[in-house]
């Protein structure tokens, strides 16, 4: 990494950083592991793809941390030691957008460590005020988990992690969590994975956010579609729709015994010649479900149809559902071509 020091010099050496992860899922070849995006991507690394040259992870109960020696390599880089519990892992696949990113090691070197490792549960749904256990390695000290609840189920922040600001859907939690907590698990109170940690407010206490379990899910799903198919990416179709959010409110429902915020989206906005154009869509109809192979999924929140996306694949048949009058209507089918697909940053 090139990066200046105190007195302006450019200075060009060996940089570490740390975060966390869980384990997505293992076979008998590889184990996978979902983290941040940012925790492996750095805009000065010398890479190409600004991806971490060596990732190394440690498993709980076997942790460690990488030390400077006094070696350089052949181009003059800091050379550093990683201990004996040390596992070699390597990028998958990621996405800047969605702050997401999968690595893996082989199996025979994560179970050398530990052979009772587990992968996570992914939770069905979480909701405000439940339980929120964040697990991950506060400022590089080890791994230790920190208890609080979800404050907010969805809002959304701004965040720079390529040098370009965006805006990300997130949870806000009052659980604490620091610099190396970032790729860190987010669990319920029976331990299913409602999301992962990823960045937290400076100046407010224990202000702090995750990405969100659906965009976890889906996100990672289809960088491992794509790693499948020889790719480190994450792609998505444009559908070349604008929306926007009407009459949004919190219902509450008996049976479950809790609520949640629900909002008529309503299309604002229709590109010429794009997907929605030849689906049937228009302007002013308010959409409330979206189709996929036949699967209905829900649409409440705008990010609905986002999330939704992620699970598009070339040949899918999707289909809008509207609102007409007190009933639905579906509107044409589509057939998604490789072409409507497109790499997202």
């Amino acid at each position: 990494e090139t990066y200046r020091n105190s007195f302006m010099q450019t200075v060009t050496d060996t940089n570490v950083y740390l975060g966390s992860a869980v384990i997505y899922k293992t076979n008998a070849d590889y184990t996978y592991f979902i983290t941040n995006y940012h925790v492996v991507y750095n805009n000065s690394a010398k890479e190409t793809n600004k991806i971490a040259k060596k990732i190394t992870c440690y498993l709980y109960g076997s942790e460690g941390s990488p030390s400077a020696t006094d070696d350089k390599d052949a181009s003059g880089y800091t050379t550093y030691a990683y201990g004996d519990y040390a596992i070699s892992c390597e990028y998958v696949g990621g996405s800047v957008t969605a702050d997401v990113a999968v690595i893996r090691a082989r199996t025979s070197d994560v179970t050398a460590v530990n052979p009772q490792i587990k992968t996570i549960n992914f939770a069905s749904e979480y909701k405000v005020g439940e339980t929120a256990i964040a697990i991950g390695n506060p400022e590089g000290e080890g791994i230790s988990a920190t208890e609080g609840v979800v404050s907010v189920d969805n809002e959304y922040i701004a965040l720079s992690i390529d040098g370009t600001a965006r805006s990300y859907r997130a949870i806000r939690i009052d659980t604490a969590i620091y610099n190396g907590s970032s790729g860190g698990g987010l669990f319920d109170g029976d331990g299913n994975l409602i999301g992962i940690t990823n960045a937290g407010d400076g100046e407010d206490q224990n202000v702090n956010y995750a990405v969100p379990l659906q965009v976890v899910k889906n996100a990672v799903e289809n960088i491992m579609y794509y790693h499948g198919k020889g790719e480190s990416v994450a792609k998505k179709i444009k559908l070349g729709v604008t929306v926007t959010s009407k009459n949004a409110k919190f219902v509450y429902s008996e049976q479950d015994g809790y609520g949640k915020i629900v909002e008529e989206v309503t299309v604002s906005e229709i590109e010429e010649n794009s997907i929605v154009s030849k689906m049937g869509v228009a302007v002013g109809d308010i959409l409330v479900g979206l189709s996929i192979n036949g699967v209905n999924y829900t649409i409440n929140r705008n990010f609905d149809i986002g999330d939704a996306l992620f699970t598009v694949r070339e040949g899918d048949s999707i289909a809008f559902i509207k609102k007409s009058g007190t009933t639905t209507v579906t509107l044409a089918p589509y057939t998604v071509l490789n072409s409507d697909l497109t790499v997202i940053a």
